[in-house]
């Protein structure tokens, strides 16, 4: 693991910010219900699914900033 290292953005440039967790899954998993297909997205809560769904302490992780390619605009 690296230390989080936080790099300055601006709005105009960066449009999106998306964190990826990677969790290890037991044979369990795939009978949870508290999240479903029809589940919608809007105020969801990974810290709150992880520990309904025991996922434990994400394994891996990475963060991304997203937006229009600089050198176009």
């Amino acid at each position: 693991m690296i230390e989080h290292q936080v790099e300055p953005f601006s709005f105009h440039i960066c449009r999106a910010r998306y964190v990826f967790l990677l969790f290890e899954q037991s044979d369990a998993f795939n009978n949870q219900t508290w999240v479903t297909h029809t589940t919608p997205a809007a105020f969801f809560n990974i810290s709150t699914f992880a520990a309904a769904a025991r996922l434990g302490q994400p394994i891996g992780g990475t963060y991304m900033l997203v937006g229009p390619d600089p050198s176009t605009s």
